[in-house]
This record gives C-alpha cells, sequence and structure tokens, in this order.
C-alpha cells in the first residue's frame, strides 16, 4: 500500500508541476514538497520491505539527500503563497547546506561498484538490523545512523513549526488578511496542506525516534497507531489537492463580484467547459475587468495620493484578491505594483505643474500632495518616469508656456 501511495504522490508532483509551474510558479515547492514525501515512502518500502536485490541497491542512501529538502521546499511554498513572492534569494542558500552536507559524506558510497551495493542489498534482505550498523558515509563515522534518520523528519519539523508561525503572524496583521480576501479556499487549503504534512512527519519522527532508542524496527512490521496516523497524513496530504482544483490545475479563483457575466460560475460549468476554456475565459473576460476596475478607481478616487498605499490595501479598494492582483501586474502590465502607483502619482505631479500649481508650492510639496512619502523618493521616481528631474521638467514647463505667450 505504501509503495502505491508513493508513486501516485510522484505523479502528482509531476501534475502539479505540469499545470502550474508557469503561471504560478510557488507550486514547484509545492511539488518538490510532495516528490520527497513520496520518494521517502519509496525508499521506506524498499529498505524495510522488500526483498528485491535491485530496488534495494537502486534506493538505499543513492536519493536520501532529497529527503533533506521536505522542510525547506515546505517552507518556501508557505512563504511564497502569503507573499506572492516565489523567487529565492542569496539568504535562501542556507537552507540547502543538511542536505550538501549529507551529499558531499556518501560520495564514496557512490563511486563504489553496483556489484558492491548489491551484495550489500543481499546483506539487508537477509539481516534488515545492518542498515543501522552499515557505515553509509564519513558523516556516519561521527554521528550514528539512528541520529540521521531521525533528523530527517526533526527537520521538516522544525520548518513546518517555523510556517505554522509566520502564518498566525502573517493572520494577525489585519492588512495582510486582505491576501485572502475572496479566497477563503486559500485558507482552507493551506490549514488542511498543514495539518496532513504535521500529521505525516510527527509520527514519521516518532516511529524513527523508537526504533533509535529501542534499536528495533518492530514497529515498522506491526499494525500501531503510529502506523496508522502516518497512514492518514499522507492519504490526507496526497488526496486532498483533488478536492481544490485550483490548487492542483491551477484553475483562476473567479469572486461572485466580477466573474465572466456578472454572474458566479458554477464548479460543473466550470469542469464541462474545460480547463483550457477557462483559463482562456480568465485571461480575456476577467483580466478585462480587473484592468478597467483599476483604471477606473485610479481615474475617479485616486487613491495613489495615499502615502500607505500597497497592493494589499489596493486589493480591498478595488474588491479583486491579492492573488488576481499579483497576476495580473506579472503577467498582464510586466511591472510592479509600486512602479503602476508611482506612474500614476507622476501624472498627477505633472499635471498639478501643467496648471500651474508650481508657483503656489514647492516641487517637494507636490511630491508629498502626489501621494510620495519625502522628496528623495518623489524626485527619483519622477526621473525614471520621465527621463528629467522635476525641476528640469518645470523649468521646460514655464519656458514652453513663455513661448506660447509670445
Amino acid at each position: 500500500m505504501l509503495v502505491y501511495f508513493s508513486i501516485n504522490g510522484i505523479i502528482l508532483s509531476a501534475l502539479l508541476m505540469y499545470f502550474n509551474a508557469r503561471k504560478f510558479p510557488s507550486s514547484i515547492y509545492l511539488s518538490l514538497f510532495i516528490f520527497a514525501i513520496s520518494l521517502n515512502g519509496i525508499i521506506q518500502y524498499a529498505m524495510l520491505y522488500s526483498n528485491s536485490i535491485s530496488l534495494i541497491a537502486i534506493f538505499t542512501t543513492h536519493f536520501a539527500f532529497i529527503l533533506l529538502l521536505t522542510g525547506p521546499a515546505f517552507y518556501l511554498y508557505i512563504r511564497s503563497v502569503l507573499s506572492d513572492n516565489y523567487r529565492l534569494y542569496r539568504k535562501d542558500l542556507w537552507h540547502l547546506v543538511p542536505m550538501t552536507i549529507y551529499l558531499i559524506s556518501v560520495i564514496p558510497y557512490y563511486l563504489r561498484p553496483f556489484s558492491e551495493k548489491t551484495a550489500l542489498a543481499q546483506e539487508i534482505v537477509n539481516d534488515r538490523s545492518i542498515l543501522s550498523e552499515y557505515k553509509f558515509g564519513w558523516l556516519a563515522e561521527i554521528l550514528s545512523n539512528g541520529i540521521i534518520y531521525v533528523s530527517r523528519p526533526l527537520l521538516a519539523m522544525f520548518y513546518i513549526g517555523w510556517s505554522i508561525g509566520m502564518l498566525i503572524l502573517y493572520l494577525k496583521r489585519h492588512e495582510d488578511k486582505l491576501v485572502f480576501r475572496g479566497q477563503s479556499f486559500m485558507l482552507k487549503w493551506l490549514y488542511v496542506f498543514i495539518s496532513s504534512s504535521l500529521l505525516l512527519v510527527v509520527s514519521n519522527f516518532v516511529l524513527m525516534t523508537y526504533t533509535w532508542v529501542s534499536n528495533t524496527a518492530d514497529l515498522f512490521y506491526t499494525i500501531n497507531t503510529l502506523q496508522v496516523l502516518s497512514f492518514v497524513g499522507l492519504t490526507i496530504l496526497l488526496i486532498s489537492p483533488f478536492f481544490f482544483p485550483e490548487i492542483l490545475y491551477g484553475l483562476p479563483r473567479v469572486p461572485v463580484m466580477i466573474s465572466g457575466d456578472g454572474s458566479a460560475p458554477e464548479t460543473t460549468s466550470i469542469m464541462e467547459e474545460g480547463i483550457s476554456k477557462y483559463n482562456l475565459k480568465f485571461e480575456t473576460d476577467y483580466l478585462n475587468k480587473i484592468c478597467n476596475k483599476i483604471e477606473s478607481i485610479m481615474q475617479t478616487d485616486q487613491p495613489y495620493s495615499q502615502i500607505d498605499l500597497n497592493m494589499a490595501r489596493f486589493s480591498g479598494l478595488v474588491d479583486v484578491p491579492f492573488h488576481h492582483l499579483a497576476y495580473y501586474f506579472r503577467e498582464v502590465k510586466k511591472q510592479s505594483f509600486n512602479d503602476f502607483r508611482n506612474e500614476w502619482r507622476i501624472k498627477y505631479a505633472k499635471n498639478f505643474i501643467l496648471e500651474g500649481n508650481a508657483e503656489e508650492l514647492t516641487l517637494e510639496a507636490i511630491g508629498l500632495k502626489s501621494g510620495f512619502t519625502n522628496r528623495s523618493t518623489f524626485f527619483r521616481a519622477f526621473k525614471r518616469v520621465e527621463g528629467v528631474a522635476p525641476a528640469e521638467y518645470l523649468a521646460k514647463t514655464r519656458q514652453k508656456s513663455s513661448s506660447n505667450h509670445l
């Protein structure tokens, strides 16, 4: 049963990567997490339950370093969903340190002839206790195999705990709650995803710890509470994406108030139309509606004049989910929200100058009135958009006005 679920997990990770990687890059981390969890199941099956010499020789140690990506992939997925920013930074490289150390330590084992590995596999079939004694690399000379095995779920538990704390702090900030406006399904998904992952990882940690302390793997060969909890966690983790088609297929989350012709699209009609057709509708009608809403509110309400305007606040003003705005600016406008907002501020400042108001207010005051926090940010943004400093633009405007009067 374990191996079949694990194979299905590999397929699920491939589905997530295929449907979501281009438009929702954060799904790459989700795919990597599910792949690592599923690979752990296959490795566990090969080492503990399989009697296939070839299978044991292939999966013993060779792919174990990937398991150390479980925690980092989980954390990076949660972080990218909350921030709508999937990019990796230089500081994120430290997440790869445990994996790198382990990988370097087992390089000598990789270089051994396959015949030696099959001979070891035969010994494992005859006596599974060898797995707790055999030194697979120089790291095993420093730490016992039990500690190495336990460190994997322990590391994953650390990252899951870190992610839970990050989510709690995130939801406590009133402003950031706007990110999930109209997307209650996203919070439900995160709750299910985190709960099932935690259940799976904790039960595996306890299993590994008991095996290490008691020096026996009996719990892996009997039906017990820990095995059941581990199986339940894995089952929920691998099945739950199918109950969230937006996660599985990257379907757009169209809110009731602005979908299609103004009415809420039913899930059944979405399935009948097909994923590609619905995505096409999203990329035309819905994105056009977002564009019209944004342009309209910018012209009528002038929210750009608010100094503290960011995309989370703007999401609430236009009544469009945060992730939709992020997608719109990233894929349609091809610019950041800050650049878009500043363009409107510069446009307002230019009109203010052209109307002759620069005689009454200083350029710094005009910048503040346009929504900039200080003189330097106004001057810097103005020059980036117009190619000249505000003072130079004002001088040219006055010169042109004088020429027109003559």
